[in-house]
């Protein structure tokens, strides 16, 4: 680690190492104005520490009131895997209850279940060997597989949840010993704030355990059909367009490094192109920029994308979100996917922004709608 990403570390172990000192308990309760500030000043270093953490074997030991020590590195690193086919067979719903026999058979579990599309949660230590036999289920029409080291991140989490979950107890300990009614107010709302971020952090840790230890197969089936109709002549210019899904993330791979600021309740898992961003229970945002060409604004390559891609959807609608727009597509079937297509224009006249939002389901939607569209207003990270 570079010293500019060990300083931040430094800092926050040095306060932590004040705050546990005996003194401190001390002066905390003699001097109201000073329990609340200094609180507030771990927490300001806590929400800096933005450097990659020191790494940690998972499930680690929680932190006593003692300062963090970095664990040793981990065995093994901890690596995410999403993969993606789409086949065509003559007879869909029994390739459906193949793939799901195959999963459940390795251990693995049906995530979710939409028509014509499966979404699987397979052992990561049998990804290749199910993968593979997905494969001669039909005819492959598309397949992708993408695999991202998750260590980094996982260390960095739970390095904040232990340096939250001491400074909570060390709170408690302080609330124990305080006398007026002002102070103990004071104490119990920053015991609640801190309360807060654990819950959040501890979601965001099981978050990416998960994915290291389950990897996720999306399995689409089309229908062969035997009679020959008039192929779609795609432009040039426009041909990315059809390889936009929400299911793998092709078009953003093959663009620029763009980054978004993530939603709340999201978790990075690539901060380089294509930047992508998942929460707990399978909703996620990744982000690309486009090289302009034809040259266009916002307006044009909205209404291009919805030309092409609105009349494979249930439902068409367009939102306007700060320098955004965004197409509202949702699938068809009675628990439809829902897929948020974000675009801006350059001021250089060069490049777009696109970010690609899916929600499994239009309850994921109801969850994640509001942090989401935040994040689009805010922009670039």
């Amino acid at each position: 680690m570079s010293p500019k990403g060990i300083l931040p570390i430094v800092r926050i172990t040095f306060l932590l190492m004040l705050l546990l000192a005996p003194g401190c308990a001390k002066k905390a309760v003699e001097a109201e104005p000073m329990a609340a500030p200094s609180i507030m000043a771990l927490e300001k270093e806590m929400d800096r520490a933005a450097a990659p953490a020191p790494r940690f074997k998972a499930g680690g030991p929680a932190l006593a009131t003692t300062p963090v020590q970095p664990a040793a590195e981990p065995v093994q690193r901890l690596r995410y895997h999403n993969g993606f086919i789409k086949l065509q067979a003559a007879k869909p719903d029994e390739v459906l209850d193949q793939a799901t026999a195959l999963t459940q058979a390795a251990g693995g579990y049906v995530e979710s279940l939409d028509g014509l599309r499966v979404v699987l949660r397979v052992p990561a230590g049998r990804f290749e060997e199910l993968y593979a036999r997905l494969l001669k289920l039909g005819d492959v029409l598309e397949k992708s597989v993408t695999v991202q080291d998750i260590t980094d991140q996982y260390a960095d989490v739970d390095l904040r949840l232990q340096i939250a979950e001491a400074a909570r107890r060390r709170l408690v300990e302080l609330l124990a010993k305080a006398k007026s009614e002002k102070e103990k107010l004071s104490i119990l709302k920053e015991i609640e704030r801190l309360s807060t971020q654990i819950e959040y952090l501890t979601a965001q840790r099981d978050t990416l355990l998960k994915m290291a230890q389950y990897a996720r197969i999306t399995l689409e089936i089309k229908e062969r059909a035997f009679e020959q109709g008039r192929a779609e002549v795609r432009i040039g210019a426009f041909a990315w367009i059809g390889r936009l899904s929400p299911f793998e993330k092709q078009v953003a791979a093959a663009g620029a490094a763009w980054r978004l600021a993530p939603p709340a309740g999201f978790v990075v898992l690539a901060d380089q192109a294509p930047w992508s961003a998942e929460s707990a229970d399978g909703a996620a945002v990744w982000a690309s920029r486009q090289a302009n060409v034809p040259a266009g604004d916002t307006d044009f390559w909205l209404a291009a994308v919805r030309l092409r891609l609105g009349p494979q959807f249930a439902a068409v609608e367009t939102l306007s979100v700060g320098d955004f727009k965004v197409l509202r597509l949702v699938a068809r079937g009675n628990d439809a996917y829902v897929y948020l297509i974000a675009l801006r224009a350059r001021r250089d006249g060069e490049k777009f922004d696109l970010a690609e939002i899916y929600f499994p389901s239009q309850a994921h939607e109801t969850r994640h709608r509001s942090a989401v569209l935040d994040a689009l207003a805010k922009g670039d990270k």
